[in-house]
């Protein structure tokens, strides 16, 4: 006691409640799926798919179409290149035994001249003086053959497409049309048959465009297999 005051004992009490003691939480990693190596996604694809306008389907193509082709464009169609080699080698086999000598000591545009004006008769306006100076460069090439059916070959294939197209592009297209024309079959179809239907009752091929059974010919024109008119 003091003062004569009674002695009391206060509690001083916290305003805020009370709460539990909280443990801290562990948060776990969340792990992601890990996307394989070569895995792609398609969402970007597909959206760039509907993006795209649609393109037309691609035409045949046509020999009379004006349109551009992929690559370099042709100076002459290859069967120009190709008849033009046939008819030169026929021509250079005529006069070779003759012409084949002077030919290949030529070393000059003017002997080249006077070999085929001299022993390339009646065919020397066809190579000389147009030609003179392919001839010359060929017959001193390195892959100029030495027997004479390759010599002919050569120079024909070479001056086939000619001066549209080099030596070189000329016989790799020579070359390549008579490999398409080995590929094909040597045979050909010397008779063919109809499967026909006779008022006779036979059904079968035909023999000779005629009915096996009664003789009766296949009628060549539509208004025939009609039958008889009304007059």
């Amino acid at each position: 006691m003091s003062d004569g005051l009674p002695e009391t004992s206060r509690k001083i009490q916290s305003q805020q409640p009370e709460s539990p003691a909280k443990m801290p939480k562990h948060n776990k990693a969340r792990k992601k799926p890990r996307k394989a190596l070569d895995g792609i996604s398609t969402k970007p694809l597909l959206k760039a798919r509907k993006a795209e306008p649609r393109q037309p389907v691609a035409e045949a193509y046509s020999p009379y179409s004006t349109k551009k082709t992929r690559g370099r464009p042709r100076t002459i169609p290859v069967n120009w290149a190709t008849g033009r080699a046939y008819n030169y080698g026929i021509q250079l086999r005529q006069v070779w035994p003759m012409l084949e000598a002077p030919l290949l000591v030529a070393k000059t545009l003017e002997e080249v001249t006077t070999a085929f004006e001299n022993q390339g008769q009646p065919y020397a306006k066809n190579f000389v003086p147009e030609s003179a100076s392919d001839l010359l460069d060929l017959i001193h090439d390195r892959k100029f053959p030495k027997r004479s059916d390759g010599r002919i070959r050569f120079l024909a294939d070479s001056l086939g497409g000619r001066p549209s197209l080099s030596a070189r592009s000329s016989r790799d297209i020579c070359e390549k049309e008579r490999a398409h024309q080995r590929r094909k079959s040597q045979h050909h179809i010397i008779r063919h048959e109809f499967w026909v239907e006779c008022t006779c009752g036979y059904k079968g091929p035909a023999l000779d465009n005629a009915c096996r059974k009664c003789g009766a010919e296949i009628r060549s024109s539509i208004f025939d297999l009609r039958g008889p008119g009304p007059f």
